[in-house]
């Protein structure tokens, strides 16, 4: 039986109880039992589907956003937030994953006689030779928002959102001013 809510065991209690269940193991109903209530719940449709009525045109206050931009922020920048940049890096780069030779060749098999279209061969070299929107903050001219974003140390995909969508927030929030963002 559960102590008390707010009632603190002594050591010597603590101890007694934990001498007590010192080997104790559960009976396999009772593991199964308790992984069920540790498995979340399956909803119906119906459930579902009401509960995205009900959310629907829900806007968040601009406080409650500046709350989850703020934990966002402070998540990535924190250690675990580094971790799991890097991580991704990793991922993205292919240093996290090396395929091993018996897979390259699979792969290799599989892409001989391949030979793209043309299209496909326009849009590879055009998507190589594409530049950023060039963007002007604070009377300063950056060839790209990705630039600009590293010179002012802010996260680039929030870089984009400020530029395209909430000016005044930037500059409340950092104190640049965006002057002016080029168009696609």
């Amino acid at each position: 039986m559960p102590p008390k809510k707010g009632y603190h065991l002594s050591e010597e209690t603590r101890n007694k109880i934990s001498a007590a269940l010192k080997g104790h193991k559960h009976s396999l109903e009772t593991r199964n039992k308790i992984s069920a209530a540790h498995k979340p719940h399956k909803l119906s449709e119906e459930t579902k589907a009401k509960i995205s009525d009900s959310l629907k045109g829900h806007k968040h206050t601009e406080g409650t956003k500046r709350k989850m931009s703020e934990s966002l922020n402070a998540f990535l920048n924190s250690e675990a937030g580094e971790t799991r940049k890097k991580r991704q890096s990793e991922v993205m780069t292919g240093k996290r994953w090396k395929l091993s030779e018996e897979k390259k060749k699979k792969l290799s098999e599989i892409h001989k006689g391949y030979h793209p279209s043309d299209s496909t061969i326009e849009a590879i070299v055009k998507s190589k030779n594409r530049v950023g929107r060039k963007v002007i903050i604070d009377g300063v001219e950056y060839k790209s928002m990705k630039k600009a974003a590293e010179a002012l140390g802010i996260d680039y995909s929030r870089m984009v959102g400020y530029c395209r969508y909430k000016r005044d927030e930037f500059y409340e929030l950092t104190g640049h001013h965006i002057d002016w963002v080029e168009k696609k």
